[in-house]
Order: structure tokens, then C-alpha cells, then sequence
């Protein structure tokens, strides 16, 4: 029996040294760089690189940068800071809001949010639209369908991103928004010659939300969105939608084409073709105001554009 005790121990003695190793750590073991942690910030967790690194930029205090509505209208949201929803105030070189949904670490977010603003500013510098349409009468009634394109220079993004200047920023659960400056993109309009919108107007809601305002020499929209899964995708839709919204105003009008023609018979109850044909190229479209809905159901944002 003790020769059987002592053959087991022989035999699992090498085993247990081996299992004792792999799970002590001595505290002097060099732990191996994390390249996705090289940030220039002392990190102890993963969890640490969704901190946020406001602090660790040399950023100018956001009331120097847009100054906060004075009074502030009860329906601004506070969620975010009022910048996110009112960005509009540097006529003579725009401002553009950039945002990320959560990412890995705050950097990342912070890269994101530029790369986004760059996009906005490459569409600032001209965007070419083109809307198609058709209608299709038919017995049983009227169909009808929509397109619209959007083209612009997308080599640009990456010139913007390496020029890009970031003026305030802030990080929550939520995710990043920046506003982001660009040096080398100047106003359209001058500021003598920038439409004047009052966009504080209004009790529960803007006034714009009502009623577009009207402004001659410029077009204004208003895009409205659903809530996405991730709240910065959400402002981006409704600005998207906002964008549409005066394409579609400013291409119902320019380089229209018509045809017409009629294919009755064979059994067809198709009788007439329409289709019109639109194109446009703009320069200056920009976001003025922004708005969730209380109950968070819907986002609206304010656009404007020179007519030119």
C-alpha cells in the first residue's frame, strides 16, 4: 500500500508543479504591450479605455466656441450638451458635428467622429444631386416612384481628416460628439449675407418644426427621423433626411425632362409612362438646428442652403 502511495505521488508530483506555474504570475513578469492601448494614458483595465479623454485634450471651454443660448428655450434637450443640438454660430468658417456610437476605447471614437465631420464637410464643398421620377397610370389607379443620388468628391475626406481641428468634444454612454473645425473650408455666404433664423422660437417644441421658415436667397429643410438602435445615428438620419429634403425642393425645377408615351393593349393595363429627369450641383448645405422629441419617438434637424 505505501509502495502504491508513493508511486501516485511520484506520478502526479510533476503535474501539479506544472499546474502551480501556469496559474501563479510573479510581480515582476513583464506583461506585453497592448498595441490598441498605446495612447500616451496609464491603463490598468480594458475597461479603462472607455474613459473619457476630454481632459487629456487641449480644448478651448465650449462657451468660447458656441455660446450657449441666453435664454435657454425649455425645449432644449439636455441629454447632450446644447451644442449638439445648436451648432450653428461660426458663419465664417462652419462648424460640423461629428458623432460615434460606442466603440473600443474613446480614441477610436474620437477618430470616428472626425472622419464623420470630414464627410460633412466634403459634401459642404459641393454636392451633385441628381432626382429621377416616375408614373405609371394604370386602371386599378396611379403609381409613382423616386430616386435620388448624391455625388460628391470623397477624396476629400481624407485632406479634411488630417487638417481637422477639434473644438469641443464629449464623450458619454452614448458615444462621442465633436464639433470639428476645418481651416482650409470657408463660409459660402459671408456673414453680411447669412440668413437670419430664429431659431429658438417656440414653447414645447422650435418654431421650425411647425414652419419651415421662409428666407429668400436660401432653401431650408426639415428632416425628421426615427429613433435608431444607437443615438448618434439617430441625429445623423434626421440630418440625411434634412439634406434630402432640400435636393428634392431645389431639383424639382432644373434641367427637367419629360417623356411621355402610351402602351395600351396585349392584355396590359398599362396606359402612360412619365418620367422626369433633374440634376444639381450645391455648395453650402449645413445644419442649423437639431431636436428629439421629449418622449425620444422622433429627431428633427433644421438644414439650410444658399441659393446660388
Amino acid at each position: 500500500m505505501a509502495g502504491n502511495s508513493l508511486f501516485r505521488l511520484l506520478f502526479f508530483l510533476p503535474v501539479m508543479l506544472s499546474l502551480a506555474s501556469c496559474t501563479s504570475t510573479p510581480e515582476s513578469a513583464d506583461v506585453p504591450a497592448d498595441p490598441a492601448m498605446e495612447t500616451g494614458r496609464a491603463y490598468s483595465t480594458w475597461q479603462d479605455l472607455r474613459m473619457p479623454i476630454t481632459g487629456d485634450l487641449d480644448l478651448p471651454r465650449a462657451e468660447e466656441v458656441v455660446p450657449p443660448p441666453e435664454p435657454g428655450p425649455s425645449w432644449l434637450p439636455v441629454r447632450l450638451p446644447w451644442w449638439v443640438w445648436l451648432p450653428e454660430n461660426a458663419r465664417e468658417r462652419p462648424l460640423f458635428l461629428g458623432t460615434s456610437f460606442p466603440r473600443v476605447s474613446r480614441t477610436e471614437e474620437l477618430r470616428q467622429c472626425i472622419r464623420n465631420a470630414a464627410d460633412q464637410a466634403a459634401r459642404y464643398a459641393g454636392i451633385a444631386a441628381q432626382v429621377s421620377s416616375f408614373r405609371g397610370t394604370f386602371r386599378e389607379g396611379t403609381g409613382y416612384a423616386e430616386d435620388l443620388r448624391l455625388y460628391y468628391n470623397q477624396d476629400l475626406v481624407p485632406l479634411f481628416v488630417e487638417e481637422a481641428e477639434v473644438r469641443t468634444l464629449h464623450q458619454d454612454e452614448t458615444g462621442s460628439y465633436a464639433l470639428v473645425r476645418f481651416p482650409s473650408l470657408t463660409a459660402v455666404a459671408s456673414p453680411e449675407e447669412y440668413p437670419d433664423i430664429d431659431i429658438l422660437s417656440g414653447i414645447s417644441e422650435p418654431g421650425w418644426i411647425g414652419r419651415v421658415p421662409e428666407i429668400e436667397g436660401y432653401y431650408l429643410g426639415l428632416g425628421i427621423s426615427r429613433p435608431r438602435l444607437r443615438f448618434a445615428d439617430s441625429i445623423a438620419e434626421a440630418d440625411k433626411a434634412a439634406l434630402a429634403e432640400i435636393l428634392l425642393q431645389l431639383a424639382a425645377g432644373v434641367e427637367a425632362s419629360y417623356d411621355v408615351r402610351s402602351t395600351e393593349g396585349r392584355g396590359s393595363s398599362f396606359q402612360e409612362d412619365v418620367y422626369q429627369y433633374s440634376s444639381a450641383t450645391v455648395k453650402g448645405f449645413r445644419i442649423v438646428s437639431r431636436w428629439r422629441s421629449p418622449e425620444g419617438s422622433y429627431f428633427y434637424s433644421l438644414a439650410v442652403l444658399p441659393r446660388r
